[in-house]
C-alpha cells in the first residue's frame, strides 16, 4: 500500500484523533512528528537538552523508542514500527481500534515524553558468551533462550537470541561480546563506541547498548498491543539476526587483546562499514541475507 494512501486512511484518522495535525503523510502536534518512510511508521521527538549517552540513557526505556544521532548533530528520539505492521493494521478488520491502540503505546511509553527509566525495570542484565554452548541462566538473571535455533553467526562467532518476559511482552536482546570494555585500551573502547553509534544511525528498531561495559543489541517489546505482538517478534528477531551477523566477529576482533593493531590503540576514527562503500576484495564479508523487514542506511535526515 503506499503513503499515499496510508496518508488518507488508517494511521491519518489515529493521529489526528490524537490531536496530531495531518498533512498528507505527516503528522504533527507540537515538536513531535511522524511520517510513513519507506514502509516504516517514524515518530520522531527531540531529546531533552541534558546530557545523554546515546549508548547507555534508553537502556531500560520501555517500548521501541531508541535514541539516535541528529543529521545536525545531537540527538533525537525514535519510535520505529515496521512495515509489516503497518500494512497488517492498516488491512486488519479493527484497523482503526487497533491504530489507536499502537498509538497510544508509543505516545504513553517512557521515551515519549520525560525520558524516565522503566521503574519497575530490574537491573542490567549479564551478557551470555556468544559460543552456543552457556549454561542455564539462573532465575534472578531473567533471561531465557528466545527460541530453539535462534542463533546468530557471524564468521566463527555464534550468539544466542535471548528473552526476558514482562507479562504478555517480552525484551529481545543479543550479546554483540563477553570481552569487557574495561579491559581494553581507551583507543579500542573508542573505536567500539564509535561503530556502535554508527550502527545506530544506520539500523532501525535496535538499541546497540553497552550493558555493564559490553557491548548488546536489544529491542524492547515491553506494553506491546497483543494485537501487534507476533509481528513486532518476528520483526525484532530478524533486526538482531541482522546486526549480530554484520557486527560479532568485526567487534570480537576490536575487543580481542590477542590482536595486535596499532591503528585501533590509537583509537583511529570507526570506518564507514556502509555497504555502498566499496572495500578491497580480500576485507569484504559475507553480508547477511537480504530483509524485507530492517535494512540498514541512513535513517531520516530531515532536521528535527
Amino acid at each position: 500500500m503506499s503513503a499515499s494512501l496510508l496518508g488518507t486512511g488508517t494511521w491519518s484518522q489515529a493521529f489526528v484523533e490524537r490531536g496530531f495535525e495531518a498533512r498528507g503523510t505527516t503528522w504533527s502536534k507540537g515538536d513531535v512528528r511522524a511520517s510513513i518512510q519507506g514502509g516504516w511508521l517514524v515518530i520522531r521527538a527531540p531529546a531533552p537538552e541534558r546530557e545523554l549517552d546515546l549508548l547507555a540513557s534508553d537502556a531500560a526505556w520501555q517500548g521501541l523508542w531508541r535514541l539516535v544521532p541528529a543529521a545536525g548533530g545531537g540527538l533525537v528520539r525514535v519510535f520505529e514500527l515496521p512495515p509489516t505492521l503497518v500494512r497488517r493494521i492498516e488491512s486488519s478488520p479493527d484497523e482503526h481500534a487497533t491504530a489507536l491502540a499502537t498509538l497510544a503505546w508509543a505516545l504513553g511509553s517512557p521515551g515519549s515524553a520525560g525520558l524516565q527509566p522503566d521503574s519497575g525495570s530490574s537491573s542490567s542484565p549479564r551478557l551470555l558468551p556468544p559460543n552456543g554452548r552457556t549454561a542455564p541462566l539462573g532465575a534472578e538473571q531473567g533471561w531465557s533462550p528466545a527460541l530453539p535455533g535462534e542463533t546468530v553467526r557471524s564468521g566463527p562467532l555464534v550468539a544466542q537470541i535471548r528473552v526476558r518476559q514482562h507479562g504478555e511482552s517480552s525484551i529481545l536482546e543479543l550479546p554483540l561480546s563477553t570481552r569487557p570494555t574495561s579491559t581494553v585500551l581507551p583507543g579500542r573502547a573508542s573505536w567500539l563506541r564509535s561503530v556502535l553509534a554508527d550502527t545506530r544511525s544506520r539500523w532501525r528498531l535496535v538499541r546497540c547498548l553497552l550493558v555493564d561495559g559490553v557491548p548488546a543489541a536489544r529491542v524492547d517489546l515491553r506494553g506491546a498491543p497483543p494485537a501487534i505482538d507476533a509481528d513486532l517478534v518476528a520483526a525484532a528477531l530478524d533486526a538482531l539476526r541482522q546486526i549480530g551477523a554484520w557486527l560479532l566477529e568485526p567487534l570480537d576482533l576490536v575487543l580481542d587483546p590477542g590482536v595486535v593493531s596499532p591503528a585501533l590503540d590509537a583509537g583511529v576514527p570507526a570506518p564507514d562499514r556502509s555497504p555502498r562503500r566499496a572495500r578491497p576484495a580480500s576485507s569484504r564479508r559475507a553480508r547477511p541475507a537480504p530483509s524485507n523487514e530492517n535494512q540498514h542506511g541512513p535513517l531520516d535526515d530531515s532536521p528535527h
